[in-house]
């Protein structure tokens, strides 16, 4: 992680991830709002990332604009994406994975055995899936 100058500053109130302040009728994550008082109005398609991946931090320094796109390299560069057993819909574990690369039977007898579809130990082995073991 990286080293910040400021520590956290964690919401303690309503939101359940990140934190939610109502205004003006209209609910807000507070993380956003800390963003607009300082810098002013958010463009549309815009996002506003943690440098310190606390969801509840709202220390502006901890804070920066970015696109969808950057929100994504940016979980991916600090290895918060959910690759493997670790995704909440894998039907695999690494090792079952490391076996069907190793076996050389056909995919039609191996997903059986595996419990998944063919397509899905085809993509095991030509790596479309799970490659990042």
């Amino acid at each position: 992680m990286m080293q910040l100058s400021k520590p956290c500053k964690i919401w303690t109130g309503a939101g359940l991830r990140y934190g939610q302040i109502r205004v003006r009728r209209k609910l807000l994550y507070v993380h956003r709002k800390a963003w607009q008082d300082v810098n002013g109005p958010i463009p549309k398609g815009i996002y506003i990332l943690h440098k310190c991946d606390n969801p509840r931090c709202y220390e502006i320094t901890h804070l920066f604009s970015g696109t969808q796109s950057a929100n994504q390299w940016d979980m991916v560069a600090k290895g918060r994406s959910a690759k493997g057993s670790r995704h909440s819909q894998h039907k695999l574990i690494e090792a079952e994975v490391l076996a069907i690369r190793a076996d050389p039977r056909p995919a039609k007898v191996l997903a059986p055995i595996y419990g998944v579809h063919q397509v899905t130990i085809r993509d095991v082995r030509r790596r479309r899936t799970w490659n990042h073991i």
